[in-house]
């Protein structure tokens, strides 16, 4: 069986580290660790990744793998007597994984667009400043486009993950609480947004709209940076 399916053939160095493995959350995996460990010419370092992967050792991995988030590289650099040879970590890599992004126009009242919304992931770890993977290529390649700068069209490649059973209702009557403790306030702006071109559609052709009740909680850290489309939700208040 293939160890590494999600690297096609033939490909490059770069296009393998760069698109297809994901070197910033693979400290996660003991299964790394220990590949690293056995590579160490230094026997400090090789007792030290070994006990992150002990049982005597979990509250030391949850501290320092877990939650200071070290990169390949973080650890390469800290264990500099670790030279694992390619292939193992070409086999012992995780695949960089898909950002999943809640759709939070409404397909009814623009179907030809999709837009999203997401916080540019960035803080602070032992092994210095840590961004996110996906916000932060996506902040890279809108940011001549914030600026007003001329700049040639962006290409993101992306995929459409239905949600079977996370739609609005199909009856306008029926009321709705929206809860959004994960998922913030974006995929329920769609539902807001779909409501009201559904009100909308209903009043056009001479029928009198009867929506339910709709009712949305969720929370933000600091308003003057979280409570994204502020006035166009106290607007559809």
């Amino acid at each position: 069986e293939d160890p590494t399916p999600h690297i096609p053939r033939p490909c490059s160095l770069r296009h393998a580290f760069t698109h297809c493995l994901d070197l910033t959350g693979c400290a996660s995996r003991k299964s790394v660790l220990r590949v690293l460990a056995e590579h160490c010419t230094d026997a400090s370092h090789k007792r030290t990744l070994m006990f992150f992967t002990s049982l005597a050792g979990s509250q030391a991995y949850s501290h320092e793998m877990l939650e200071q988030q070290p990169s390949l590289l973080d650890l390469l650099n800290r264990f500099s007597s670790c030279q694992p040879p390619l292939d193992a970590l070409l086999n012992v890599l995780p695949s960089l994984q898909p950002r999943l992004y809640s759709i939070t126009n409404a397909p009814t009242q623009d179907p030809d667009n999709v837009q999203v919304a997401l916080s540019v992931v960035q803080f602070k770890t032992m092994y210095g400043m840590r961004k996110g993977v996906a916000s932060s290529w996506l902040e890279n390649l809108a940011a001549p486009l914030l600026d007003g700068e001329p700049a040639p069209p962006v290409y993101v490649p992306v995929f459409l993950k239905r949600a079977s059973d996370f739609k609005h209702p199909s009856d306008l009557s029926a009321p709705i609480i929206m809860v959004g403790p994960g998922t913030g306030v974006a995929p329920f702006r769609g539902f807001l947004l779909t409501r009201r071109a559904a009100i909308a559609q209903a009043a056009a052709e001479g029928k009198e709209p009867c929506a339910g009740p709709s009712y949305l909680f969720f929370g933000c850290r600091r308003e003057d940076e979280d409570y994204i489309y502020r006035s166009e939700l106290q607007e559809l208040h």
